[in-house]
């Protein structure tokens, strides 16, 4: 009896524990893909000041603010539902884990492969 009453006790401890790493984890990939988006935005403004026909373009946009843009917004979408339903963190680290690991290759587009 003794027994069972730890393993529930430490299973809702445990269900926590799962939604605060997923939070954090979260919180770290869109604090990330957020600095993408405003350095991209200063980038494309930066182009744009100088005049330069033809630049930006919309394939810069898109990369430098759009693409950033979209991700960080679908990271606050996914944990504002999971942390509303307070299920499901496993969802929002599948969604974290995703966004870290397509990072490395969109820095190597962002800096021109160097």
């Amino acid at each position: 009896m003794v027994g069972a009453k730890y393993l529930l006790r430490n299973s809702a401890s445990l269900g926590l524990t799962n939604m605060r790493m997923a939070n954090i984890l979260c919180g770290i990939a869109i604090l990330i893909w957020f600095g993408l988006l405003l350095t991209g935005r200063g980038l494309v403004e930066s182009v744009a000041t100088q005049n330069v026909r033809g630049y930006p373009n919309v394939g810069q946009i898109e990369t430098y603010v759009l693409l950033p843009a979209l991700i960080t917004i679908a990271l606050l979408l996914i944990a504002w539902l999971c942390n509303g339903l307070h299920r499901w963190a496993w969802v929002l680290i599948l969604a974290a884990c995703l966004s870290l690991a397509i990072l490395f290759p969109f820095l190597l587009s962002y800096s021109g492969g160097i």
